[in-house]
């Protein structure tokens, strides 16, 4: 709890004390050192590797593990109770050192990419890194959660999954039922994400044919991702810190979370910005798959130079998300919110009020800040882990659509790992647990001093140059702060 106090801590700051969103030149005169670009890429993977295979053997270890449930294509680590339960020490300690490896290894590429221009042996690295962790997590045998099993049930109900029964469940798929109930949890997704649900589990033989399907739908998702990044033109290093970041492959790949999906959507609303109608429809489509993007989505115009065009979208997009899914989804898309509440209450202890507190007001202010007054931080988009029903690892992508509106959102990438890490419920306590909580905390506290002292105290100083959105901008000459 203490890491995340400092990481909300830090969003609410850096919200306040918020940039206003520009575009820098690209600075492409030298190329990238491969003596260290390509070690480090290949490093990576290797991490990664052995990252998922010490998951495999958790899940396996864990106790109780009825035959039914180690007989799965891919099988779960079960979180729901006792906490901390089925991971042991050295296990939760290694994938601890795992995680601040795969951490510093994308800072180091960092390093390596700033300034620098992608050649061809660079791209052919890249494409087989991002192959390598591809089939890592297309063929993980454990997974942290097991919500793919789900959304598999979502998609053999279709639009009955919002009033389940157990009628479609015969053969293999009986299997659903011992893991989410009979009947199932209702669907709690938006009409958006439970039609492409449906279309994947249409014709599906089996639970491992199910599993391919969500885990190719997953790895299209971080291509997808990818693709808009590309047109946003953001910098190298924010594209390569996605494409070979451990977590995105193994949460939104290998255990096929849904959640990039409408942050895909968004990006690219926010690289049609020029059109509105077009922007609105995207940022919509992701309001009307998960609920909390409905706030999200009012980002897909954020980069527009007028203040009456950045709400216009964001009108547009909340309007659409909703028309949507009451036209869609209807009555029973919010009986099943409403079931889910009540079925998962939130807690009511005071640290967890005061978590989803901090991370509310520090969405709030993210948010104003970027419609209002133009104005974003790449560390805001820590607040948005803690913006959904529960604080998971895989909400923490949520922030990617905000932190690119900012300079510096490779350095929320590089974090996502150790970010991931702390918010799992399925790790034990280590004793590397408190001095890392600590750790963060502490470098929280002083990032957030250094924006205060630089945003409130200290005599502006402009790096790079603010342009009119859709300006092109020339890689000709490479300009650096002096």
């Amino acid at each position: 709890m203490l890491g995340l106090y400092g990481l909300l801590l830090l969003s609410l700051v850096a919200g306040i004390s918020a940039a206003p969103v520009t575009e820098s030149p690209r600075e492409t005169c030298r190329k990238v050192d491969l003596r260290l670009f390509i070690p480090l890429a290949l490093g990576v993977v290797l991490v990664t590797f052995f990252h998922e295979h010490l998951i495999e053997q958790a899940a396996l270890a864990q106790r109780p593990l009825p035959s039914w449930m180690a007989a799965l294509p891919a099988v779960p680590i079960m979180d729901l109770a006792p906490l901390y339960g089925h991971v042991g020490v050295r296990t939760s300690m290694a994938v601890e050192i795992f995680s601040l490896l795969e951490a510093g290894l994308m800072t180091a590429l960092v390093l390596v990419l700033r300034s620098r221009q992608a050649g061809l042996l660079v791209r052919i690295t890249i494409g087989l890194c991002v192959a390598g962790l591809a089939t890592i997590a297309l063929n993980a045998h454990g997974i942290l959660s097991q919500d793919i099993y789900a959304y598999m049930a979502d998609g053999l109900l279709g639009r009955g999954a919002y009033h389940p029964d157990t009628a479609r469940f015969g053969g293999q798929f009986h299997v659903l039922l011992r893991l989410w109930g009979s009947p199932p949890v209702p669907c709690a997704y938006g009409p958006a994400w439970l039609f492409p649900a449906t279309l994947l589990m249409r014709g599906a033989l089996s639970l491992g044919d199910g599993v391919v399907r969500f885990r190719i739908a997953g790895a299209a998702s971080v291509l997808a991702v990818a693709v808009a990044l590309v047109r946003l033109r953001v910098s190298l290093p924010v594209l390569l810190t996605f494409l070979l970041n451990p977590m995105v492959w193994m949460q939104y790949v290998g255990d096929a979370h849904n959640d990039l999906w409408p942050v895909a959507l968004i990006l690219f609303g926010r690289s049609y910005a020029h059109r509105p109608l077009v922007a609105s429809i995207l940022g919509g489509l992701a309001g009307a798959a998960k609920l909390p993007f409905l706030v999200v989505c009012c980002l897909t115009g954020a980069s527009r130079a007028l203040l009456r065009e950045r709400l216009g979208i964001a009108l547009g997009s909340v309007s659409v998300a909703l028309a949507i899914s009451a036209g869609a989804g209807g009555l029973p898309y919010f009986h099943a919110l409403e079931a889910v509440r009540h079925m998962y209450p939130l807690p009511t202890d005071p640290q967890s009020i005061a978590l989803r507190l901090m991370a509310l007001v520090g969405v709030s202010i993210a948010v104003l800040a970027a419609l209002g007054g133009r104005r974003a931080s790449w560390a805001a988009a820590f607040s948005f882990i803690g913006f959904g029903y529960g604080i998971f690892p895989w909400y923490a992508a949520w922030g990617l659509a905000y932190a690119t509106l900012a300079d510096g959102a490779e350095i929320f990438l590089c974090a996502l790992p150790i970010t991931a890490f702390l918010t799992a419920t399925t790790y034990a306590p280590t004793p590397l647990w408190l001095p890392l909580l600590f750790s963060v905390f502490l470098g929280a506290c002083a990032l957030s001093y250094v924006l205060i002292r630089t945003r409130f105290f200290a005599a502006p100083r402009r790096w790079g140059r603010a342009v009119t959105p859709g300006q092109p901008i020339s890689d000709a000459a490479c300009t650096r702060p002096t």
